[in-house]
């Protein structure tokens, strides 16, 4: 009668035993939250930029810099230079600028192939002289860049995403 109820409790032990270790690798609700995307810009589903060969401008007059307004730009063309390779998926790219104690801050977000493709995110720090971007969040390190302005829009070169060139991305401020 001794043996049954060793066995039965053995039988319990085990099965209390492997529902815990069940319990144990099921995700928590506590579980830290995943890391935070370096900014919330949305990508503007009305405004992209179709693949192709890209026709520069008539006059390559240099990019003199100066006071960007903040608010939030949309990318209306981009001139491939000096080499650069032609873009192959239309792509939604927006840019957001805001002023902080350290300078102006640029926040970027891209959708490739579909305005609601997963985004890439980068931001960065502006620093004026010599041009650059130094990088904040998303990317390492700095790049190059030069920069005007207008009433309606922006223009910025950077090196070109294969390392090649420069591409002149050619924002529109959004009006909202």
């Amino acid at each position: 009668m001794i043996r049954p109820l060793v066995c039965a409790a053995l039988l319990f032990a085990a099965a209390a035993c492997e529902r815990a270790q069940n319990q144990a690798e099921a995700p928590s609700p506590d579980a830290p939250p995943v890391a935070a995307a370096c900014n919330d810009v949305a990508v503007n589903p009305a405004v992209s930029v179709a693949p192709g060969p890209s026709v520069a401008a008539a006059s390559d007059e240099g990019l003199l810099g100066g006071p960007i307004a903040p608010g939030t730009y949309d990318l209306v063309r981009v001139e491939q230079r000096n080499g650069a390779a032609d873009w192959t998926e239309q792509t939604w790219r927006s840019l957001r600028v805001a002023d902080s104690e350290a300078g102006q801050t640029l926040d970027f977000v891209t959708a490739r192939g579909s305005a609601s493709a997963a985004p890439e995110r980068f931001s960065a720090r502006l620093r004026e002289e010599p041009g650059a971007l130094i990088f904040t969040c998303g990317r390492t390190g700095e790049a190059a860049t030069s920069w005007a302005v207008s009433r309606s829009g922006l223009q910025i070169e950077l090196p070109a995403e294969t390392g090649a060139g420069v591409t002149l991305h050619i924002f529109q401020r959004r009006s909202n």
